[in-house]
């Protein structure tokens, strides 16, 4: 089935939307615009206790679906729906309360026979919503994370040691809350990967189901 990768409560920093509406984006204590923290990319994370951001997802999500076609959405960055800060719409929402409501939306919005793979998201808020969900941080053409990388961080970089260890650790959740999404395997001299480390990705993936 068709399918297409969007990030619906992410936003680019010198996007036509943050200038049209910049009361949307989360802001952290100290006023200023909150970091999503992605590795090597500064957004800014959509207030998702806010009615016009969870509005404009949901357009999104039935335009993809009903207009563009799409069965299988892959739906990335959805963390940066709950990202820490005071300066959001309702203050009496938690965190997870608004990861919930962003995710409420989404499934509300892509109905229930479209296959809804969470990617970025805390993993105990997305049970109700995702049919798939990504189980580990990305894979990468090294084993350890490399300079600009910080090495010393393997457990959430780009790098193949910390995407089968979460793999690996996270491997009962499958066919249990959802279809676990291991990341791709990488191939080709694109690579520093032994042809071991290329073989142990392969196995996991493949336990993975």
């Amino acid at each position: 089935k068709p399918g297409v990768w969007l990030a619906p409560f992410a936003c680019d920093k010198s996007s036509k939307l943050a200038q049209d509406h910049p009361d949307w984006i989360i802001r952290n204590d100290h006023g200023r615009y909150a970091n999503s923290a992605n590795c090597g990319k500064f957004f800014y994370g959509l207030d998702a206790t806010n009615p016009g951001v969870r509005k404009y997802v949901y357009d999104t999500i039935r335009r993809a679906v009903d207009e563009w076609g799409f069965d299988v959405l892959k739906l990335d960055f959805l963390y940066a729906s709950c990202l820490e800060g005071n300066g959001k719409y309702d203050q009496t929402m938690s965190r997870a309360e608004a990861m919930y409501l962003g995710l409420r939306t989404i499934r509300a919005a892509a109905g229930n026979d479209t296959f809804i793979i969470g990617c970025g998201c805390p993993i105990g808020s997305a049970i109700p919503f995702v049919d798939g969900m990504r189980v580990s941080c990305d894979t990468g053409p090294t084993f350890l994370p490399e300079f600009p990388l910080p090495y010393w961080d393997n457990g959430t970089l780009p790098a193949l040691r910390g995407m089968l260890r979460n793999t690996m650790s996270r491997s009962p959740f499958g066919h249990r809350w959802w279809h676990n999404d291991p990341d791709c395997i990488l191939l080709g001299e694109s690579t520093k990967l032994t042809d071991v480390e290329v073989v142990s990705a392969a196995s996991i993936v493949a336990m993975t189901g």
